[in-house]
């Protein structure tokens, strides 16, 4: 459901992709072969990301400018840079809503690569 959630913010939404993971996962069971090359997760998380980007396929998104951004988001985008003291935690939940808003106006494969860098931070 993490995984889900970091494409969509609906739960509905991802309520379906887990269920859509799930049964695809069941129905290729049969070509897991586990053991050392392959781990069960990473085998589901393939098929969640898999899944997830096919809706987003399906949802046919427009491109839209990251600089149409609305007069609340814009104030709060300025507040946040200006440091409006507000607690750590509203900050987070600021910052948080603002960059799913943010992620929202991306073409699906620009909003897949971030979500995967997120995801599986590459180690140097």
């Amino acid at each position: 459901m993490r995984l889900a959630y970091r494409f969509f913010y609906r739960r509905e939404q991802v309520e379906d992709i887990v269920q859509e993971s799930f049964a695809s996962a069941y129905f290729a069971l049969a070509s897991y072969r586990g053991g050392q090359e392959k781990s069960f997760i990473a085998w589901l998380t393939r098929i969640t990301v898999r899944t997830c980007y096919d809706a987003l396929r399906r949802a046919k998104r427009t491109e839209s400018c990251l600089s149409e951004l609305d007069e609340n988001d814009t104030a709060l985008l300025s507040g946040k840079l200006r440091g409006n003291g507000s607690s750590e935690i509203e900050n987070a939940a600021i910052s948080r809503d603002l960059a799913s808003k943010l992620l929202d106006r991306l073409e699906p494969e620009d909003r897949l690569v971030l979500t995967l860098l997120n995801v599986a931070p590459i180690s140097l």
